[in-house]
């Protein structure tokens, strides 16, 4: 490593210019080839072909020729017209949106609205036309809902299009909406802080060139992602916000070490290899860190989430590229300029005071963590309550048309609801008096509570038929009552039958399932390759220990306060949502990887820190408290300008989103202003000489990855 930072320090000494020229060319490249990634990417998919749910759905609808529920719901409004939709006229009029429905590659089934199947209204004003696609695929529903919607102008009824398929198409614009609303909102506040935090126009320039650049960058990436395997079009939201973030984080500290080299009276050439030796080499460990905890996604079968995943490992590796390369060349390019249109008044990050708190801090460090930890602990007790749910049709808010158009299905036409698929195979041996097996079945489906109502059977051949049924709790509000009716329908026994069940309760089910079966090894990896980064980083066995443990009651706490905000719908108001009375599965699962990461890079930052303190001969007491105050500051300030980027996305109005940004502000606000500069430095106080220990192997290991010592006083 320090062979490749010599290289790179060599290269920004002697080809600034061409350098910043090539990065500059290349970022024109990636802007004009991820401008084609929201078209390219796909809709997010949350099942996962394997489950008993999507295989049930799928073959039933191979038998049919047709899905089993409705994709598409049409609905027809007469608005004050005298008669409402059951006038000849208006009749008329649904019948040939109804013929131009069917007239639609990919659909398969048209249910037009009567009295009798409960589709119109009592009042006469509102009527509902079903349409069935004839594939599950979300893309494909996607592309069936585009080709739909402007052939279903009217000039006698206002017809909107909802359901599922029109929800997955109208996220998949929004996410093209969103990223440049979060962009407009958060690029404005980054400015006003980077000047703040380095005092200076022309130095706050530097990160947010970077930033420019990784957003660019995200977009290109996960286009090119797209070539490969199937990416989801909300990755893009989540992955630029994160590249943002990591630009300005990483550039941070880049420049404010180099500015540091400059103050002690350092030439720009000795105060650039410093930087890279240093903060350089921090931010290498810091890119890999993040970039592992984000690849644990990858091992979710789910596109939603293995986009996440490979779509974060890009960016993070990708930023920290071009940060060592980049900021390198534009610190030189601008030499004395670096400091022109500074405001002086502004006092520098971190400072003597944190150091001093610290050192308070180290006379009581048992205190310090049983405060800190009691709180972390109490803050995180309602996780323990954490209902999750997935991601369905009233994701999107009543101001988009299939959000209005689900709340409008609810209130009016509840029997078109999410219902149970209930496939009954009769065995070889019960062929014979199939019709009775299947009623059998029927009869068992009808008895169970929560269940409203059995249509009669749908024959799908070979022994197999069909069986929808209404039920009653809503499978993405009533999680509890919902998971409680599948496991009742799939204890169904009745001999000669076999019962497999589909339908979006199911579904929700079977991915819980999937997900509480993969995590443990999920987290398992996690946790032993970040502790393998750490170790190698900091030579001492110890303290990655502590740094996980640390990190996951950082999660912890985050996970409880969010669901004490969404889950008990406490931001509802404030942030315009429906809280469903439970957090999206995903969004849980997004914000303990990426906090775990970030959690991670901060404390990367500060123990790197320490270790080149101590290797240079300072004792370890005063090497923790001269790295908090020469680095804590700079640790808040980044977790500050962090959080602007992350939370931005809460301007999307899709509730996942909101979910997530809001989760990543929380956990790494606590992490960056609570848990690095006072709970870490009092867990090393109170571990003493301990918290340094490590099998030879190990020291022997991080002795070849040690940076050169530097000197051990405080530069005041």
């Amino acid at each position: 490593m320090r062979v490749l930072l010599d290289r790179l320090a060599a290269l920004a000494l002697s080809r600034a210019r061409p350098v910043a020229a090539g990065v500059l060319l290349l970022t024109v490249v990636m802007g004009i080839y991820g401008a084609g990634a929201f078209h390219a990417l796909k809709i997010p998919q949350f099942t996962r072909a394997g489950e008993e749910s999507t295989r049930t759905a799928n073959a039933v609808s191979r038998a049919l020729g047709h899905n089993a529920e409705p994709d598409l719901l049409i609905l027809v409004r007469a608005g004050d017209a005298q008669g409402g939709v059951t006038t000849p006229a208006a009749q008329q009029e649904i019948e040939r949106l109804a013929r131009v429905a069917r007239g639609v590659d990919g659909v398969g089934l048209v249910v037009p609205p009567t009295a009798e199947n409960g589709l119109v209204t009592a009042d006469g004003r509102d009527a509902l036309i079903l349409a069935h696609l004839t594939s599950l695929d979300e893309d494909d529903g996607r592309e069936v809902t585009d080709r739909l919607r402007p052939q279903l102008a009217s000039e006698s009824l206002d017809v909107d299009v909802g359901g599922r398929a029109a929800a997955f198409s109208d996220t998949a614009h929004q996410a093209e909406t969103d990223i440049f609303r979060a962009e407009a909102f958060a690029f404005p506040i980054l400015t006003v802080l980077l000047i703040i935090v380095f005092r200076g126009v022309i130095a706050a320039l530097l990160p947010l060139s970077l930033a420019a650049v990784s957003v660019l960058a995200s977009l290109a990436g996960l286009r090119l992602l797209g070539e490969l395997v199937p990416i989801s079009v909300s990755a893009v939201n989540v992955v630029s916000a994160l590249g943002l973030g990591l630009a300005v984080d990483y550039s941070l500290f880049l420049v404010s070490r180099y500015r540091e080299e400059l103050a002690r009276g350092a030439p720009p050439p000795d105060a650039m290899r410093t930087m890279m030796h240093t903060a350089g080499r921090t931010v290498i460990y810091s890119a890999i860190t993040v970039a592992v905890a984000l690849s644990a996604l990858c091992l979710f079968p789910q596109r939603f989430m293995y986009s996440m995943g490979l779509g974060g490992v890009f960016v993070s590796l990708f930023v920290a590229a071009v940060s060592l390369v980049l900021i390198p060349a534009l610190l030189l390019i601008a030499g004395k300029r670096l400091d022109a249109l500074a405001l002086r008044r502004l006092a520098p990050a971190g400072g003597h005071r944190l150091g001093d708190t610290v050192r308070t801090l180290q006379r009581v460090p048992l205190l310090m963590v049983v405060l800190t930890v009691g709180a972390l602990a109490v803050y995180g007790v309602p996780a323990l309550d954490m209902r999750t749910t997935s991601v369905g049709p009233g994701v999107l808010p009543a101001s988009t048309e299939s959000g209005s158009v689900q709340r409008a299905v609810e209130q009016l036409f509840p029997a078109a609801g999410p219902g149970l698929i209930v496939e009954v195979s009769a065995s070889a041996a019960a062929r014979e008096d199939a019709d009775r097996t299947v009623a059998g079945v029927g009869d068992a489906l009808a008895a169970t509570p929560g269940v409203l109502g059995v249509r009669p059977p749908q024959p799908l051949g070979d022994g197999r038929a069909l069986l929808l049924a209404q039920a009653a709790p809503d499978p993405y509000g009533d999680v509890v009552g919902s998971a409680a009716l599948v496991e009742a329908v799939r204890a169904i026994d009745v001999p000669g039958a076999e019962v497999r069940l589909g339908g979006e309760a199911a579904s929700l089910v079977d991915l819980r399932d999937d997900v509480s079966n993969r995590l443990p090894w999920i987290v398992a990896v996690l946790v032993l390759t970040t502790t393998l980064a750490l170790v190698a980083l900091t030579g001492s066995l110890v303290l990655p220990v502590v740094s996980v443990l640390l990190n996951g009651l950082t999660i912890f706490a985050t996970l409880g306060l969010l669901t004490v905000l969404f889950q008990h719908g406490n931001l509802e108001g404030l942030l315009g949502f429906s809280s469903g009375n439970a957090l999206f599965l995903f969004s849980g699962l997004l914000v303990g990887s990426m906090v775990f990461g970030l959690a991670t890079d901060y404390g990367v930052f500060l123990l790197a820190r320490v270790r080149e303190l101590r290797d240079a001969g300072m004792p370890d007491d005063e090497a923790v408290a001269v790295a908090v105050q020469r680095t804590g500051g700079l640790i808040a300030a980044a977790g500050l300008l962090f959080m602007v980027a992350i939370g931005s996305i809460v301007t999307s109005p899709l509730v996942f989103l909101k979910e997530f940004a809001i989760g990543n502000v929380i956990g790494i606000g606590l992490d960056a202003m609570l848990v690095r500069p006072f709970l870490l430095p009092a867990a090393i106080k109170l571990l003493g000489p301990a918290a340094w220990w490590a099998p030879a192997p190990v020291r022997r290991l991080a002795a070849r990855l040690e940076p050169p010592a530097t000197p051990a006083t405080d530069p005041a």
